[in-house]
């Protein structure tokens, strides 16, 4: 259906089929981004607006500290599935006037190390201690989605996008974890990137992306092939390697692009005064006649 519109646009508009497909595939990019995560609240297309960047931005926030506790913040099970002593008693120095935690009110903080770790390991919580930057970036990335996109569901074990992981890893120094929220945050936009880079690489200077969807990592990660030179079959290829999209946003977005361009049409035959009868009459309209009426 989507070759039926770039055909018809082409003979009714009077453009080369080449430049046609050439801004649409552009413009497809763009709808892309529109219908790739996050959103504006819960509406699809909105992936482009401002209200998107901040719910992103949330999201990546949150799901960061579902992963990373600081470690006065670890409970027993966490701390002692760590299996390190040294842990252990620079975490129980954060509770020395602790009136409410269970273990300690309990136990009178006599455990010692061997003790509570027979109590409490059994549980599994946190898998290690994290010390760096570098480490914590590294595990972030294995449990994302080729490493860039949402937390995968082997580890969130929910589709929800405000999902928390089942996983946790405790940071010894908490700045750590405030440091690469911001630095995550600021990234926001990386997954749509691709589809900028790849609208540009196809040579198209009309369709416009924002400038949080420009991040130039995200360019080797960006399909663009341009055969527009072939005047029998002219094409182009694109795509973006980052993350996960399934056959519902390629859907959408091919919906939304077919439906823009029968907007177009009938605002240039109502410009030239031309009625739909008309077009089809004219052969300028074919294939895509039937859908005018929706």
């Amino acid at each position: 259906m989507l070759q039926k519109h770039l055909q018809d646009y082409s003979r009714l508009m009077g453009k080369e089929m080449g430049a046609v497909i050439q801004n649409q595939a552009a413009l497809f990019c763009k709808d892309m981004c529109k219908y790739t995560p996050a959103f504006d609240g819960k509406s699809p297309g909105t992936g482009l607006s401002s209200g998107a960047k901040k719910e992103e931005q949330q999201i990546v926030a949150h799901q960061i500290r579902s992963i990373f506790k600081p470690l006065d913040k670890a409970n027993p099970s966490q701390v002692a599935s760590l299996g390190s002593e040294e842990v252990y008693r620079k975490w129980i120095t954060f509770h020395k006037s602790e009136s409410v935690d269970t273990y300690f009110r309990s136990n009178k903080r006599h455990f010692s190390w061997k003790v509570f770790q027979n109590n409490f390991a059994e549980s599994a919580g946190g898998h290690r201690i994290i010390t760096s930057m570098s480490d914590m970036e590294q595990t972030h990335f294995g449990l994302r989605y080729k490493g860039y996109g949402g937390l995968k569901k082997s580890v969130s074990g929910t589709q929800n996008k405000w999902r928390s992981s089942q996983f946790c890893f405790i940071v010894e120094k908490p700045k750590l974890i405030d440091q690469y929220v911001k630095r995550k945050v600021d990234n926001v936009g990386y997954q749509k990137s691709g589809y900028f880079y790849s609208a540009k690489g196809i040579g198209d200077k009309t369709a416009t992306f924002p400038a949080w969807v420009k991040h130039s990592a995200a360019e080797k990660q960006a399909i663009a092939k341009n055969e527009l030179s072939n005047s029998v079959t002219p094409s182009v290829t694109v795509g973006n390697q980052i993350g996960l999209v399934v056959s519902a946003q390629y859907q959408r977005a091919l919906d939304a692009r077919a439906k823009n361009m029968r907007k177009q049409m009938v605002a240039f035959m109502k410009s030239k005064k031309i009625t739909l009868c008309d077009a089809i009459l004219a052969g300028k309209i074919y294939g895509t006649a039937p859908l005018f009426s929706e």
